[in-house]
């Protein structure tokens, strides 16, 4: 299985694109709603947050069910505003980041997708390169498509 593999200039994380199974983005894809559930989602699932979010709920369960101590009510508390600062963070200061990397990666599976497609047309015109009477026009069809 084919896969591109892009490092990120700013973040350092691979993104990887499968290059076989690449659908084409629509159009909805690039909307400013696709785009800020998208960013919403990276913001939420990022590792620091959801260490942060477990760190608290399992302070919170052991405050509620061992001992309600200081100990358990501070790593409850903290985990659970750790949780909630990281979000915000990253929100409002790194919304534009995580929108760039979610239209880069759109841009990508579109671009996987052509390459796909006139890989399928080369494939075509060669084909009918072996017929009788098609060799002109297929030429002419892997010229134009060649650009």
């Amino acid at each position: 299985m084919a896969r591109l593999r892009k490092k990120e200039k700013s973040s350092g994380r691979v993104r990887r694109v499968d290059r076989k199974s690449a659908t084409p983005p629509s159009l909805a894809d690039f909307s400013e709603k696709a785009t800020h559930k998208a960013v919403l989602g990276e913001t939420v699932q990022n590792p620091l947050t959801l260490l942060c979010f477990g760190v608290g709920i399992l302070g919170s369960l052991a405050f509620a069910l061992f001992e309600p101590g200081l100990g358990t009510a501070v790593a409850a508390l903290g985990g659970m505003l750790g949780g909630m600062g990281t979000i915000g963070f990253n929100y409002l200061f790194r919304r534009d980041d995580y929108a760039r990397n979610y239209i880069r990666d759109l841009h990508d599976r579109l671009e996987a997708h052509r390459e796909e497609v006139l890989k399928k047309l080369q494939k075509d015109f060669q084909q009918l390169r072996e017929m009788e009477g098609f060799t002109k026009f297929a030429e002419q069809g892997g010229q134009q498509f060649k650009k």
